[in-house]
């Protein structure tokens, strides 16, 4: 593990929400030996706006300098994380102009590199490693003007071309083609990215699996009746038909599905059974006896281009306390072969499900524990730590 080093993360989320977040479970464990600053999601006029109005959850007093801009989130002897909240942006994605909409990307770059700078100044950070997680579009603009020794793209993500269209691709290639390197989070991506830069590493998703066994660690799950999950969000990734024909058709299944839902016509179409809940997205420490007290998780994405990059979080959660998978065939996870059932089709998906919940044993349970083990945070933030540490040997700043 890299040690002593300061690291400044342009974030395209926020750091603390409803949902596990791969760079925040990464820089909580690099930052207990290294100094890092996370540059929260940069709020727009219209995120403040909304937040005075009381609609979302943006920190008013902090977008607006009335509070302290960066707070201290963990620290311990070694090294520490900071999370700086930004002035307000200009949002972006409605301007189709495209001179337009780069002029307003260079304007808000520049208020956020003058936010970032003077946050390093004042928390004493120099030379900083530059980790741009998911945002190539003020990644590009802010290359070279933090005083970066590595300059490091964490895309967790294919680019989705419904909201940003073809410029997102395109931003995207022209900030990592120059860079020192990209870390991805599945073998499909390294394939895409390695075309604009070759120097690609892969760290996959983990699983917080301290928090997910301590939270079932001696509990009982219940036999009746027979519970199907699926955690996480309901939108143009889920495969709605497949699903509401395995409800249809499994009457004596309770299917629970917990998660923001942004596909409103899926909603419609699988609320209306009997054997269905509907949950709102609960929080984090919650997800683990959700998913232990089911008797099969399901993973039910689409087949797409987009999908095919996808390595899902929640599978090592599933298999963190011992509960079976069932999935789609939407991504090359090879690693996953014994552990989890793949279904093609809507019919077979039904039988997988079916076939999990049956044949399930306790012997089946500790295998699948024994393999997340392996796929822990922590292992993780090592791999990733790993590459820090072999880029900066390569360039003689080690």
């Amino acid at each position: 593990m890299i040690k002593d080093q300061n690291i400044v993360c342009l974030g395209n989320t926020t750091w603390f929400g409803d949902y596990q977040k791969s760079t925040v479970q990464l820089l909580s464990r690099i930052g207990q030996n290294n100094k890092i600053l996370y540059v929260d999601y940069a709020f727009t006029f219209k995120d403040l706006i909304l937040g005075i109005l009381g609609k979302n959850n943006a920190p008013v007093k902090r977008i607006l300098g009335l509070q302290k801009r960066w707070e201290v989130i963990e620290q311990s002897e070694a090294g520490k994380v900071v999370k700086l909240t930004l002035p307000p942006v200009i949002p972006y994605n409605h301007f189709k102009n495209n001179f337009l909409f780069r002029q307003i990307l260079k304007l808000n770059s520049r208020i956020i590199a003058w936010s970032i700078k003077r946050a390093m100044n004042q928390l004493q950070m120099d030379k900083v490693i530059s980790i741009t997680s998911f945002m190539p579009f003020y990644g590009l603009f802010l290359k070279g003007k933090l005083n970066e020794k590595l300059n490091v793209y964490y895309c967790y993500d294919p680019i989705d071309g419904k909201r940003n269209g073809p410029r997102g691709l395109v931003y995207e290639t022209e900030f990592i083609k120059d860079i020192d390197a990209v870390i991805v989070t599945s073998d499909y991506l390294a394939e895409q990215k390695k075309l604009a830069n070759p120097n690609i590493f892969v760290v996959k998703n983990g699983v917080d699996y301290k928090m997910f066994r301590d939270a079932v660690a001696g509990k009982k799950k219940s036999e009746n009746p027979k519970i199907v999950c699926y955690t996480g969000s309901i939108d143009q990734r889920f495969e709605t038909e497949m699903v509401e024909f395995c409800i249809k058709n499994s009457p004596e299944y309770q299917f629970i599905f917990v998660g923001p839902v942004r596909n409103k016509s899926a909603l419609e179409k699988i609320s209306t059974y009997p054997n269905v809940q509907i949950k709102p997205p609960v929080p984090i420490e919650d997800i683990p006896m959700i998913m232990f007290n089911s008797h099969v998780g399901i993973i039910p994405y689409t087949r797409t281009h987009l999908n095919k990059n996808v390595y899902p979080l929640k599978i090592n959660e599933y298999l963190a306390v011992g509960t079976p998978i069932v999935m789609t065939d939407f991504a090359k996870l090879p690693e996953f072969d014994n552990l989890v059932s793949v279904a093609v089709n809507q019919v077979t998906f039904l039988e997988k499900i079916k076939h999990e919940i049956e044949s399930d044993t306790s012997e089946k349970q500790l295998e699948r524990i024994r393999f997340a083990s392996n796929n822990s945070w922590d292992n993780r933030a090592e791999c990733f730590s790993n590459v820090l540490e072999s880029l900066l040997v390569k360039k003689n700043l080690k």
